[in-house]
């Protein structure tokens, strides 16, 4: 169960920087987009 637990994790934490990644890059998209 650790190592799964620990697994687990370990993806949450890429999976949120993936995500805040692409949040900026959609982010900074949308503001160009508007300008």
């Amino acid at each position: 169960d650790g190592k799964i637990g620990g697994a687990c994790v370990a993806a949450g934490k890429l999976g949120e920087e993936l995500g805040t990644q692409l949040l900026a890059k959609a982010s900074s998209a949308s503001l160009t987009i508007k300008r």
